[in-house]
């Protein structure tokens, strides 16, 4: 099922899709309107069925508006299940998140694979390295949506 998250009613709508059943949200965009748009799609109802917190998480800095969400920054690096550094900062390994990653790409392949989850079509764009500046303003700009630039080198 695909929304378009300019529509007033997205949050509703995925909302109402999932039966007021969605009690986790990563947000790949997070801005605040991204933000508030995943909050407002997670159920209404302030715990998750085990009895947990909602929650949202992200790869920037955003916050839920909701105060009964938990909100937690995550990066990809923690999936490997091994140490990493960020300049002088040692990330240790997370076997959780590297079990978590290993169900969810066997989900996500049967997906795939059932046509369920397809990938944005490619935008090829000509210019190289330098081409990816306008490619970049494209984007700050709002003219590219559902779409995955590509600039051969």
């Amino acid at each position: 099922m695909v929304f378009d998250y300019k529509s007033p009613t997205c949050a509703a709508d995925i909302r109402k899709a999932t039966n007021n059943k969605l009690y986790y949200a990563w947000d790949t965009i997070a801005d605040e309107s991204s933000a508030k748009l995943c909050a407002d799609a997670l159920s209404s109802e302030s715990k998750t069925p085990s009895g947990g917190k909602l929650q949202y998480a992200h790869i920037l800095q955003a916050k839920s508006p909701r105060d009964d969400v938990e909100t937690k920054g995550t990066v990809m690096y923690t999936t490997f299940g091994e140490e990493w550094s960020m300049g002088h900062r040692k990330v240790p390994a997370k076997p959780q998140d590297f079990e978590f990653m290993k169900k969810f790409v066997a989900i996500a392949q049967k997906l795939i694979d059932e046509g369920k989850i397809k990938p944005h079509t490619q935008d090829v764009r000509s210019g190289g390295l330098d081409g990816i500046m306008s490619g970049l303003e494209d984007m700050k700009n709002g003219k590219v949506s559902g779409k995955k630039l590509v600039y051969k080198l």
